[in-house]
């Protein structure tokens, strides 16, 4: 396909002519108003029925909240007497139980010193508190509290018991504690004069339920919802405490204090009792601006999944699917697209034909000059072997030894730049070189001047795959020439008679390249091919530091009496 086959279509396909069309019937803002709008008139009824539900909560328990405040009045004005008659137990004992007797509310009445004995109570007996858990708590925080006696200790009726401290008024000594028994009986009649709807419990700081509608033998709701005051900010007119889910507890709870921070009443509302401003039909009040938006997103999502995603979509596969060996398969044409999306797709065709005419074109010029560069390393290297040659033929007409020594290690030299360039011509890749190829030529050739000494030299090579940049292969190899020449001169068996050469090249960490040599080494004129009349110029070493330098690298030389060993270290380069 061509990118001139596709043209773009009329003006009624444009993309943003579908867009205004469709978009215009989103009522997005509309509805987001709408929703807005509801919501707040629901939760504004659902404030007011909150509000409500702690108002009947408190009223139904008002008779119980003037119960508890005359007892604890009671307590205090009976704890006063009864502190100033300790010593008069029994005239204390007449005035507890005339106060029971002509107060009908309460079952028992009692005055308890503050060793801990009550000798003072409406039915004249005594009872021992200490060494009570109870009791020690209070000693040691005496404050005003009220606790629940399902069997009581005295009267033996199912109370709760309000008990207060008495304190000396100009120490503050405690002076002992008054306790006043109201019957859960009594609880029970004035809960039930109030709306059936609702359950109520008396709960104190802690959430232990002192007395409840219900009954003290039927607790079971209130002790699931679990309503700790302590736990919560409970302001003064009350807090509707939210259902809990997670214990499937879906019955509204009032907490409305009655008695400061120490006395509250916990409404439970029976399921549909309440209107919380939330029936069915408010319920549904929300669903239609948010069906009305939920129709606006469907319209805008199929309009611009028609119009933009599916020809987008097709558009990409398509440049996924694009090789540059077979640019035709990712060519894409979008019959059905807006005419906006047609001009894209033909400006990639387009793209395409001139990027495949430009691949071809590139990879021409790639391949003739591959061949032009692999021609120039040829000849390079049939040169350097031509010189190589000649070097050989001068060498058979020189008869001082010197002379022919100095020209074999030219020779060396250039069969070694030889080498690396018969490696480039003759690898796939121009850009790099594998060192550990090209240094087994190197030491291959040189070894051979080893293969006919009367001691058998071993030459070991342990070389790993290292792949260099030219630049580096060069100075690499000049390198490895001179240091195994020296290996060469200067090996000698060892103490055991042994004589070898190691060559090992190896990369470390990510970049570090590290080429070694190693001879071993006996008495200084036991060298198996050390001539005693030359004599060293230190060419070698030289050149073994500049070809060091030239690769970045560091040379490190140790000599023992067994050996004698070159390491260089030195950092690739990446391949370019």
């Amino acid at each position: 396909m061509k990118a001139r086959e596709l043209r773009p279509r009329h003006w009624a396909r444009s993309l943003s002519t579908r867009l205004l069309i469709f978009l215009s019937i989103a009522l997005l803002p509309l509805g987001v108003i709408a929703v807005y709008q509801t919501v707040q008139v629901i939760e504004e009824t659902r404030r007011l029925a909150e509000r409500d539900a702690v108002s009947r909560t408190s009223e139904a328990a008002d008779e119980q909240q003037v119960l508890l405040e005359r007892a604890f009045g009671s307590a205090y004005a009976l704890g006063e007497t009864a502190a100033n008659l300790r010593d008069d137990p029994a005239t204390c004992a007449a005035i507890m139980a005339d106060f029971v007797a002509n107060h009908r509310d309460y079952v028992f009445a009692g005055f308890v010193n503050a060793d801990g004995v009550m000798l003072c109570n409406n039915a004249s007996e005594t009872v021992e508190f200490r060494g009570r858990p109870d009791w020690e708590e209070f000693v040691a925080d005496p404050v005003a509290q009220v606790n629940v006696s399902r069997a009581g200790e005295v009267s033996g009726h199912s109370v709760y018991i309000v008990f207060v401290p008495i304190f000396d008024g100009q120490t503050q000594e405690l002076l002992g504690g008054q306790a006043i028994s109201i019957p859960h009986a009594l609880s029970a009649t004035l809960f039930a004069n109030d709306d059936d709807g609702l359950e109520l419990a008396l709960i104190n700081a802690e959430g232990e339920i002192l007395a409840a509608s219900t009954g003290m033998n039927d607790l079971g709701a209130f002790e699931r919802r679990g309503v700790v005051p302590d736990a919560l900010e409970i302001p003064s007119r009350g807090l509707l405490v939210a259902t809990d889910a997670r214990h499937r507890f879906n019955r509204p709870t009032a907490v409305v204090p009655l008695i400061g921070g120490q006395i509250y009443v916990l409404g439970l509302w029976r399921p549909g009792t309440m209107d919380m401003g939330v029936g069915p039909l408010s319920r549904t009040v929300p669903l239609f601006p948010l069906l009305m938006w939920l129709a606006s997103l469907a319209v805008a999502y199929i309009t611009v999944n028609n119009l933009i995603l599916k020809p987008l979509s097709r558009l990409s596969t398509r440049m996924r699917r694009y090789r540059g060996d077979k640019p035709g398969k990712a060519f894409v044409s979008l019959p059905d697209a807006p005419s906006e999306m047609m001009a894209i797709a033909e400006s990639y065709n387009t793209l395409l034909d001139r990027v495949a005419a430009d691949t071809a074109q590139l990879e021409a010029n790639v391949r003739e000059k591959e061949t032009l560069l692999r021609e120039v390393h040829h000849r390079v290297k049939n040169n350097l072997q031509l010189i190589s040659s000649i070097l050989n033929m001068q060498m058979r007409g020189v008869q001082d030894d010197n002379a022919r020594r100095i020209l074999s290690r030219v020779q060396d030299r250039v069969m070694s730049l030889s080498s690396v360039h018969r490696v480039l011509y003759t690898d796939n890749e121009l850009q790099s070189v594998r060192a550990d190829h090209l240094l087994d030529d190197v030491i291959k050739g040189i070894a051979d001047l080893v293969s006919s000494a009367s001691t058998r030299v071993e030459v070991n090579v342990d070389l790993h795959p290292v792949r260099l940049d030219p630049d580096q292969a060069v100075p690499l190899s000049l390198l490895a020439t001179e240091a195994m020449t020296n290996a060469v001169k200067y090996v000698a068996p060892d103490d055991h008679g042994r004589a070898a050469i190691d060559v090992t090249l190896r990369k470390e960490d990510a970049d570090e390249v590290v080429f070694s040599i190693s001879n071993t080494r006996g008495a200084e004129d036991a060298a198996l091919h050390h001539d005693s009349d030359a004599t060293s110029t230190g060419l070698g070493a030289r050149l073994i530091q500049s070809f060091a330098s030239q690769l970045g690298g560091e040379v490190e030389i140790v000599h023992s009496t067994t050996a004698h060993i070159l390491e260089l270290r030195f950092e690739s380069l990446p391949a370019t």
